[in-house]
């Protein structure tokens, strides 16, 4: 098991404001739990480092029950982090706390994130099968 502590990958902007912590469940599963605020000047710096964290993963537990603060910002990282796992073919499930939740049942009445309550329900529900947006593709017209 493999576990790291990161501090926000841009040390410019606000380290105080962000934290990571890395686990890694099993050769294909990581744990990611994100801790403080995610707000715009955090945005870029977030997604990079989970995008960073994930790699060699097929399957990603998002943690995101420990923020502080969670801004429309962090809203468009995460439409951006479930581009790249369609993209990337990785399974993902998003553990929302209060902050999120709350900006989830304005911004997400349909719940297009894959959701669970916590960590064990997110791994098994990440043993159920796929939760991957699939992409559109395009089809050759006669």
């Amino acid at each position: 098991m493999v576990t790291a502590r990161y501090a926000g990958t841009d040390t410019r902007s606000a380290p105080e404001k962000i934290g990571f912590h890395v686990r890694r469940l099993s050769p294909t599963t990581v744990l990611i739990v994100v801790s403080g605020e995610i707000d715009a000047s955090a945005e870029t710096s977030v997604l990079d480092g989970i995008v960073a964290s994930m790699s060699d993963h097929r399957q990603l537990v998002l943690d995101l029950s420990h923020l502080r603060f969670f801004g429309t910002a962090g809203y468009s990282a995460l439409h951006r982090l479930q581009s790249h796992c369609a993209r990337s073919e990785v399974d993902w499930v998003l553990i929302a706390g209060p902050e999120v939740q709350r900006l989830m049942r304005l911004c997400d009445p349909d719940g297009i994130f894959p959701t669970a309550a916590n960590i064990v329900s997110a791994v098994a529900s990440l043993a159920r099968g796929p939760h991957r947006t699939p992409l559109l593709r395009s089809v050759p017209t006669n």
